[in-house]
């Protein structure tokens, strides 16, 4: 939650200001260890919750290749 709470925090614009380098890979860091924790808290006996979040990543890889 916190997380969270902290990208909400940085798209305040204040924050972008200073640098925006620095904001993008936080903001990068932040979403992937968000999904990190996503991963863990979905059941890991049933594979249907993470086909959810392999889609997700799987259009994600898809856009950032293309």
């Amino acid at each position: 939650a916190s997380s969270l709470g902290f990208i909400i925090l940085l798209l305040v614009s204040f924050f972008r200001r200073f640098s925006y380098e620095l904001f993008l890979r936080t903001y990068q860091a932040l979403a992937a260890l968000v999904t990190y924790f996503i991963r863990r808290h979905l059941p890991s006996n049933k594979a249907f919750p993470c086909v959810y979040l392999y889609i997700s990543a799987g259009l994600f890889l898809f856009m950032y290749i293309s």
